[in-house]
């Protein structure tokens, strides 16, 4: 568990392209060793909601062309879902 400006979050290392899904609150952009950006396939902006497929309807937007985050940045929420195009390295930080 993490504590950042008084919020708790539940932060979890993210390095294939596995579909992430939740209530997310931001992710940072570490990368692996020699990369300077993470590149996603997907993001899902919106708030997580635990019952039907996770997504308030009246509250998402959905990215699906390829989205590149420099190494050293952040991505702000409220973030309902995500998936990596291919090995990187990111933060997730989970509302808890």
């Amino acid at each position: 568990m993490a504590y950042a400006q008084g919020n708790k979050y539940r932060v979890t290392v993210v390095s294939d392209n596995t579909p992430q899904t939740g209530s997310i609150a931001k992710i940072f952009s570490a990368g692996e060793s020699g990369s300077t950006v993470n590149i996603f396939d997907d993001i899902k902006f919106g708030i997580h909601s635990p019952e039907g497929d996770g997504i308030v309807s009246s509250s998402f937007t959905l990215l699906t062309d390829n989205f590149t985050l420099p190494c050293g940045s952040y991505l702000e929420g409220p973030i309902a879902g995500f998936s990596l195009n291919a090995a990187g390295s990111v933060l997730v930080y989970f509302n808890d």
